[in-house]
């Protein structure tokens, strides 16, 4: 497995802003490999968000392999943050979601976004008990396979 973390944009100037990463992992499934980031957007400032998902999607962008790209974005589904993600990868929840989708009480802020040859079998959101967030679980396989390409395959959250 090869990492990475590339720093965000931030504001330093700003009480408000903490220093944010997008961490890469390149990750091998049978033959296959395929390049999954994580990232934790800001909550205070659009501009600022908007200018993280940029940089995200610059390395999505750069990257040859298949990728799942996923975290707390801090932007709900319609906002310009997702629409730059959208451009290039697709949503999970969009292509194969269950029930109502809100990751907060409030909405849909947490999302798993992937390109081809990957394929969302299914989408779900699960209540927890030990965070604000709700855990957001997709099966994934690679188009013309029922395989998921995540081993050990979870079919129900853990507890």
């Amino acid at each position: 497995m090869i990492q990475a973390n590339t720093l965000l944009p931030n504001d330093p100037s700003s009480s408000r802003d903490q220093q944010r990463g997008a961490h890469d992992a390149r990750i091998q499934v049978g033959e296959s490999f395929v390049s999954v980031y994580n990232t934790h957007l800001q909550h205070h400032f659009d501009s600022l968000r908007v200018r993280q998902m940029q940089k995200v999607m610059e390395l999505v962008r750069a990257d040859p392999l298949p990728t799942v790209m996923g975290g707390d974005l801090n932007s709900g589904p319609s906002t310009t943050t997702l629409q730059i993600a959208k451009a290039d990868l697709t949503d999970a929840w969009d292509a194969a979601g269950v029930g109502s989708g809100n990751t907060v009480p409030k909405g849909r802020i947490d999302f798993l976004l992937y390109s081809d040859p990957l394929v969302a079998q299914t989408t779900r959101v699960y209540p927890s008990r030990i965070s604000d967030h709700y855990p957001l679980y997709t099966r994934l396989t690679m188009s013309g396979s029922s395989t998921p390409i995540c081993v050990p395959v979870f079919d129900e959250p853990l507890s």
